[in-house]
């Protein structure tokens, strides 16, 4: 298996979006989100064509929406997940996400688990993807 280290931001919320869920949709929703709400960045192509990608949008801008507008862009029920989770993570402040690198295990799984939408697996897959939590053993439960 090889470990990433994603944004921790990023991470959490395409695990929310995962849960009765399939690659192609959860691809669908991440880049609808993206187009919806990032920054539009211009890349050079090989033939000289520009090519617009989307980056990640932040917290912020995810927290004040209306559930409306994300069960729009095909969240469903996850739809105020998401935004809660924004909503606790612009309450505990700039930098506490990543600041869970530095906490035990069990620390870093209690923080995740406060998350609006997340249970003890995507909080382990959280940890072990883009926290440096490699201890943590994802455990599918069905």
């Amino acid at each position: 298996v090889r470990i990433l280290r994603q944004d921790p931001f990023e991470c959490l919320i395409s695990f929310i979006c995962s849960s009765n869920n399939n690659i192609a949709r959860i691809t669908l929703m991440l880049t609808r989100l993206r187009e919806a709400f990032g920054t539009n960045v211009e890349l050079p192509s090989l033939d000289g064509e520009s090519i617009i990608l989307h980056t990640f949008p932040s917290p912020d801008a995810l927290a004040d929406i209306d559930d409306k507008v994300l069960r729009d862009l095909g969240f469903g029920y996850r739809a105020p997940y998401v935004i809660n989770t924004c909503k606790t993570i612009a309450e505990k402040g700039p930098g506490w996400l990543e600041g869970l690198r530095e906490k035990s295990r069990q620390e870093c799984k209690e923080a995740l688990l406060e998350c609006s939408g997340v249970g003890p697996k995507v909080a382990d897959c959280v940890a072990l993807f883009s926290l440096d939590q490699a201890a943590c053993i994802p455990v599918d439960t069905h």
